[in-house]
């Protein structure tokens, strides 16, 4: 029987389909079954293999199928589970080398908990090499990793999510050399500091409360008390502010923020846009290149090298304004009285007040009405 060219290579592709499932069969069955995600059972991660129980004594009994594939932020073996007995108020010290973190207040007053998970072909490994530790003592939770210098040049294929379980009333100093933060509701002083990542706050609360980031967005939903966020390059946005004084930088990205409740704000982006929606109390606003755009209830200083400026003031509140641009608008039912030249205009908007100073060297400014 004569075997044409075209059958001779289908029955050669055969052969070799056939010699690949016989060599790598069992270890793709093994992979998927390393890679089955955990399900969320109380607020609680428990991966496929998982049996552990609560901080209440109850248990969870997990079956996941082969086909499960459930999403979680805090996916992977446990390489460290550790719950501490602890006071309210005290201090969490964090320092880690490349993890994403996870910091959550917890129900109870007097109890933390920290959980290392990892997953990746070298997680085993590159857990040991990390040499995590955690301890408490002298009223400080202390969560470290101290990596070793690594040796090979191959690349290492593995992930750690750090998640710490503590009461709402705990001082924080946080730092991470790279990966993303999530942070829950926590009162009391707080500092964060991450060369590359992005991080997510809840609500915090304290006498100081520090955000510093390299590289990466910032984004909370609450910030109470004397506030300074920055970031090298990211944007953030807040979407409420109360507090004595409010430093809020970027060298690019943008600065939104939905309510300030301050005596002095100062945000500075020098390559992005401003936006406040409502702004209660004195306000420097600058940006070397990006727009402005606040409704603003006091005494606002705001300059710009090249980018509109666009301000809404409240009805029947007067104003003293000093304003310098090549294209100035300002809306008649404000009542501007005062002189105007072809790129200023200084006088009083109603029957006067807080002085509002504004310059950009290109774009325009207009004065508008909530």
């Amino acid at each position: 029987m004569r075997i044409t060219r075209r059958a001779f290579q289908r029955i050669a592709l055969a052969i070799i389909a056939v010699c690949l499932i016989a060599l790598l069969g069992p270890r793709l069955v093994n992979a998927d079954h390393d890679h089955i995600a955990g399900v969320e059972v109380g607020g609680v991660y428990v991966g496929a293999d998982d049996y552990r129980p609560d901080a209440a004594g109850a248990s969870y009994e997990t079956q996941v199928s082969s086909t499960a594939r459930v999403q979680s932020p805090a996916r992977g073996e446990i390489f460290l589970d550790e719950t501490f007995s602890i006071s309210s108020g005290d201090l969490l010290d964090v320092d880690l080398a490349s993890s994403d973190l996870i910091l959550e207040t917890g129900s109870s007053s007097s109890q933390a908990r920290v959980v290392i998970r990892g997953d990746g072909r070298d997680a085993a490994e590159e857990f040991e090499r990390r040499r995590f530790s955690v301890d408490y003592s002298a009223s400080t939770l202390d969560v470290h990793s101290n990596p070793e210098r690594r040796q090979r040049s191959s690349r290492v294929r593995a992930n750690f999510t750090v998640t710490i379980t503590v009461p709402s009333r705990m001082d924080a100093d946080v730092t991470l050399a790279s990966g993303d933060i999530h942070v829950g509701d926590l009162v009391g002083f707080f500092e964060l500091t991450t060369a590359s990542g992005d991080i997510d706050i809840g609500s915090v609360q304290g006498p100081s409360i520090s955000i510093e980031a390299a590289s990466g967005d910032i984004t909370a939903r609450r910030l109470d008390g004397p506030v300074s966020v920055s970031t090298a390059s990211g944007d953030i946005d807040i979407q409420h502010i109360l507090g004595t004084r409010v430093d809020l930088t970027t060298a690019s990205g943008d600065i939104s923020i939905n309510t300030v409740e301050t005596n002095r704000l100062k945000a500075n982006s020098a390559s992005g846009d401003v936006r406040v929606g409502r702004l209660i109390g004195q306000s420097e606003v600058s940006t070397a290149s990006g727009d402005v755009s606040l409704f603003l209830a006091d005494a606002t200083d705001i300059s710009t090298a090249s980018g509109s400026v666009s301000l809404r003031l409240p009805r029947g509140v007067g104003f003293d304004v000093d304003l310098e641009s090549p294209d100035i608008d300002i809306d008649g039912s404000l009542n501007f009285r005062g002189s105007r030249q072809r790129r200023s205009a200084r006088g009083a908007i109603g029957s006067g007040g807080p002085t509002l100073t504004v310059s950009t060297h290109s774009g325009s400014i207009e004065l508008g009405t909530e």
